[in-house]
């Protein structure tokens, strides 16, 4: 069955100007019935442009936008069945938390027993209902993002359109937050297209993953796909990945950088599309999470020089200067007793041991 005839949301070969910017061209994306799809990017590549025109806020030049099966493209935004939420909280400061989440039933002509009891069953599942009658400034900023939320609910929207909602909250009221709105996504069934400058808030929330640049290229996967085997270097930069070396690949599978020789497999070679017709390919190397560890010195490989240690509750690691690149390395827990590793001060000579299979590699 294709997406568009299962998806909550479908977007096809949409083209959104904005400003002196390129714009977004050619966006295709679906998001299924009850699903989290989390769009991160750089500033200034679209996301917010691309909310808007999803919510029918914002003008397009071209492509098609369905919701629930309907096209939507020439609808008004209130006529679209989603709901865009800013980043910051606007509540009416005149009315109660209850009359701020009733004012969308309201504005339906809603019963009043109807009204009574969707409010406080959005409220309940945001923890709230005990606050009903208060005035929204004498809640906390974390109470005013979950209200924000019921009202954005209440109605029963088939999609929820949410840029940089928790962007604003300090990291404990943030959690909260975000599990209130897992609570009331799962409990009302509605789908969510998510923005976020937030790597870790797009892994812990999102079912799939899209990571938007500039022009409107977009990858989506899965949090495993899409961290874990990013398609270019753009896309794994994006992703927060930063330890990224030179270096050059044989026909034979070696790579050569400043880290020195590694034999590499040839899938990981595949994957990314590196087939070297030549004696050597020049590459960029990219290290991904546990690819390195901090050893003692090897005497016949590199060696290298420890700038400073940290210590966290995940071990210690040592900051490394590797060619031009500075690279956090941990220490092996085999190595940890040896105070001329775990405890090295800087300027302590060090080797680095490496796993290949944690090494992604991309066309230079």
């Amino acid at each position: 069955m294709s997406h568009a005839a299962v998806a909550t949301l479908v977007v096809q070969n949409l083209s959104v100007p904005f400003g002196a910017k390129p714009g977004l061209r050619d966006i295709s994306l679906h998001v299924a019935p009850g699903e989290r799809v989390v769009i991160v990017g750089a500033s200034g590549v679209g996301k917010t442009s691309l909310l808007r025109a999803i919510a029918g806020l914002t003008d397009i030049t071209h492509g098609s936008i369905t919701i629930g099966g309907r096209d939507v493209t020439l609808l008004q935004p209130e006529q679209r069945g989603a709901v865009y939420m800013h980043q910051t909280p606007l509540l009416f400061p005149h009315l109660t938390v209850f009359e701020n989440v009733a004012f969308p039933l309201r504005v339906r002509g809603a019963s009043a027993a109807e009204i009574s009891d969707r409010v406080y069953d959005a409220l309940t599942n945001v923890q709230l209902d005990s606050l009903a009658l208060r005035a929204p400034k004498t809640l906390s900023g974390g109470q005013q993002h979950r209200a924000a939320l019921a009202r954005a609910v209440v109605g029963r929207p088939e999609l929820l359109l949410l840029d940089e909602p928790f962007s604003s909250l300090d990291p404990a009221l943030r959690d909260d937050v975000r599990d209130a709105l897992v609570t009331v996504q799962e409990k009302f069934g509605m789908s969510v297209l998510l923005v976020t400058h937030d790597l870790d808030e797009a892994s812990r929330l999102a079912d799939r993953i899209g990571v938007l640049q500039v022009g409107g290229a977009l990858q989506i996967g899965t949090p495993k796909e899409m961290f874990e085997t990013p398609k270019s270097l753009a896309i794994a930069v994006a992703l927060g990945h930063r330890a990224i070396l030179d270096g050059t690949l044989t026909k034979q599978g070696q790579l050569t950088c400043a880290l020195g020789v590694i034999t590499v497999d040839p899938r990981m070679v595949a994957d990314v599309g590196i087939a070297p017709e030549r004696a050597e390919i020049a590459v960029s190397v990219l290290l991904m999470p546990g690819a390195l560890s901090l050893i003692a010195p090897l005497l016949d490989g590199p060696v290298f020089h420890v700038q400073r240690m940290t210590y966290s509750g995940d071990g210690a690691s040592a900051k490394v200067q590797v060619g031009t690149v500075s690279l956090d390395i941990p220490v092996l827990a085999e190595s940890a007793g040896d105070d001329a590793i775990a405890t090295c001060a800087a300027g302590t000579r060090v080797s680095v041991r490496i796993a290949p299979s944690r090494v992604r590699l991309f066309n230079r």
